[in-house]
């Protein structure tokens, strides 16, 4: 499970680096654009019809020589015209080839949408790393420092606000307590892909490893889990 966190946090963030390339070059498009393109303004002096409810305008324009162009902007093509005859849009234009006329719109949205889409799957991805490593950290330290209790094995239960491979995770749950005249602690275990129930008959306790400064920092030892599974599926090898 360690290495499927891992491995979607670092998916997050390379994810994040694609985002990032394309909105540079978005960026390169728009100032090559702006280096080869002269603009102006236009007016929409006709809408023309396409098949399937689609139009596309035309638009006049005078150029930087005072000759007046008309462009039919096929490529502006809409379903749902949002062109009005008569209406003046700003536009850029090949000075060269003056049919090459775009109509100026949304035209720093996709490198702001795929900037900011980048920034924060890289964010997410590091965070989510970050949580990682404090948790792997947290362990070395519970079981390098921490106290070990022999926590009383009282039932497994599916928790339905975690999903591990489409459906609710399972929790072990363990109690403790000093003495008959003190309280019951209660313990919960990492969340579970599978069910643990099996590996657990012959068992009647666990041990928890725990900072006794800070109760809430605890870590049921569960490992046994993944060499059960080891055992289990060597034994199917051998038996096929």
């Amino acid at each position: 499970m360690k290495k499927t966190a891992f491995y979607l946090a670092l998916s997050l963030i390379l994810t994040g680096f694609v985002f990032l390339v394309l909105a540079i070059q978005s960026w390169n498009k728009e100032q090559i654009r702006q280096t080869k393109y002269e603009r102006t303004l236009g007016r929409v002096v006709q809408i023309q019809p396409l098949p399937e409810d689609k139009t596309y305008p035309v638009i006049g324009f005078y150029a930087l020589d005072s000759q007046k162009i008309m462009v039919q902007a096929k490529h502006e093509v809409s379903r749902f015209s949002s062109y009005e005859l008569g209406e003046v849009v700003e536009i850029y234009y090949d000075i060269i080839n003056p049919d090459d006329t775009h109509i100026v719109r949304y035209e720093w949205f996709w490198m702001s949408f795929l900037s900011i889409t980048g920034i924060a799957f890289i964010g997410g991805g590091i965070i989510w790393g970050f949580l990682i490593w404090l948790r792997a950290n947290r362990r070395k330290w519970l079981l390098e420092k921490g106290s070990v209790l022999e926590g009383l094995i009282q039932s497994v239960v599916q928790d339905p606000q975690i999903i591990l491979q489409d459906k609710a995770a399972f929790i072990i749950l363990c109690e403790w307590k000093r003495d008959e005249d003190s309280g019951t602690l209660l313990f919960k275990s990492e969340p579970l892909a599978a069910d643990p129930t099996e590996f657990l008959e012959e068992k009647e306790t666990l041990p928890i490893y725990i900072d006794l400064q800070n109760p809430e920092n605890y870590w049921i030892d569960i490992s046994f889990l993944n060499e059960e599974k080891v055992e289990i599926e060597t034994k199917l090898e051998i038996e096929e």
